[in-house]
């Protein structure tokens, strides 16, 4: 059985979003910790890059800000943490 969490970020250090500690908490309890990031320009990318843990994996996307009423852009930023998965198991960090 493998355990993957993922999570989604975007502009994570502009926003002042506590996104590498979300990371650091759940990683050693995980086999993967797929990370959807948005096209950030803050450094958001190379952050998570400098945690130098071979269990994360960043995936690249692209926000659509127009779909941000109701909670859309956020289920398709989960559901393409999703996708990318490789675990039995799934853990969703905020």
């Amino acid at each position: 059985m493998t355990i993957t969490a993922f999570s989604y970020v975007r502009n994570g250090i502009q926003m002042g979003y506590p996104f590498l500690e979300s990371i650091q908490s759940v990683l050693p309890n995980v086999d993967e910790f797929v990370v959807v990031v948005g096209d950030s320009t803050d450094g958001t990318v190379e952050a998570i890059e400098n945690l130098g843990s071979e269990k994360i994996r960043i995936v690249n996307s692209v926000w659509d800000m127009s779909l941000k009423s109701g909670g859309k852009l956020f289920a398709i930023q989960s559901n393409i943490g999703l996708d990318n998965m490789n675990g039995d198991w799934v853990i969703h960090t905020g």
